[in-house]
């Protein structure tokens, strides 16, 4: 009884006498449940408070379980929550389909007490182990991470053979190089979106470590996983793989942008870089995971050691730049 206390049950039920049925057999398990009458309530209940385990009917008016399945994968992508369906015995066509949306059980109507709580049990000592989660969660990040890494360094190969080969065409090579200037933005907020998922990732993981019901073996895996987290964000930096994108497209600019003016810093060199790209104060924020207001603060500092008046502009300052360090 005092196990099952910790875990929360959604059921998503419109017939009534159903859903309070439910509502008791799980109450008196001593489960904490909660209900929606519809897949909209659900949806909402879900956004208050992540469950552990839903319930769901899936023939129902407006909005049927496969629909509610789409939604919360749509809106929670990172809520791992075990969906079980409840269906008549004339819906079990229609199983493939709840298997391929991501359901992981079934609960035939019309189903015993001890069918019902068997089926919870296993489902839930299935899924609870919040460390698998994050652990399947983090293996999927350091795959798209290798994969863009390795997308990366193609495309950097690529570059710098043409500019090899355009680099007595300034012209054409000016074209070229503003076709993939779009290409390397993109890629970098790519970068910063996963980096954000691992910093979201380690939140959840100091979360459960200042549990004070935590055991010793749960403190070890979740300190294994934070390390594993540690060590990908140290060598998978989106600012440090921007700036070598960068540099090979334009190898002299950051040189010769501290050779006439010695005094910038690393800091500058890059927001100078983004800005020559055209990347935006957001953008840059996000790709040194610094505030906005320090960007504006550096942009102006960055104005003033490049000697620019007030009505000058920065952006095209440093966009002519480029271009003439060709």
């Amino acid at each position: 009884m005092e196990q099952k206390t910790k875990h929360q049950i959604l059921v998503i039920e419109d017939e009534q006498d159903i859903r309070e049925s439910l509502l008791d057999i799980l109450t008196l398990e001593g489960y904490s449940v909660a209900s929606a009458e519809n897949g909209l309530q659900g949806l909402e209940e879900i956004s208050k408070k992540k469950p552990d385990l839903i319930l769901c009917d899936i023939m129902m008016p407006d909005m049927d379980g496969f629909e509610v399945m789409k939604k919360i994968r749509q809106l929670f992508p990172m809520f791992e929550i075990p969906l079980v369906y409840i269906t008549a015995l004339s819906e079990r066509k229609d199983f493939r389909q709840a298997m391929n949306l991501g359901a992981e059980d079934f609960i035939t109507k019309p189903f015993t007490v001890d069918e019902l709580l068997t089926c919870l049990e296993v489902r839930l000592e299935k899924s609870q182990s919040i460390e698998h989660r994050i652990s399947r969660e983090l293996d999927k990040i350091e795959e798209e991470i290798q994969r863009q890494t390795d997308a990366l360094l193609q495309k950097l190969k690529t570059q710098e053979k043409d500019l090899a080969e355009l680099n007595d065409v300034k012209g054409e090579l000016e074209v070229k190089l503003s076709m993939k200037e779009n290409e390397a933005q993109n890629e970098s907020m790519n970068m910063v979106d996963l980096t954000n998922m691992l910093i979201n990732l380690e939140r959840t993981i100091n979360s459960e470590l200042e549990r004070i019901d935590i055991t010793d073996r749960e403190k070890k895996t979740f300190t294994l996983l934070k390390n594993r987290i540690k060590s990908r964000t140290k060598f998978y930096n989106p600012r440090s793989i921007f700036q070598t994108s960068f540099d090979k497209s334009y190898p002299h600019f950051s040189s010769r942008l501290t050779a006439i003016y010695p005094t910038i810093s690393p800091t500058e060199i890059t927001i100078a870089c983004g800005l020559a790209t055209d990347h935006t104060t957001d953008s840059l924020a996000n790709l040194l995971n610094i505030l906005p207001d320090s960007i504006r603060k550096t942009k102006y500092r960055l104005k003033q050691k490049l000697g620019l008046n007030r009505d000058e502009n920065l952006s095209e300052y440093l966009k002519k730049f480029k271009m003439e360090s060709i």
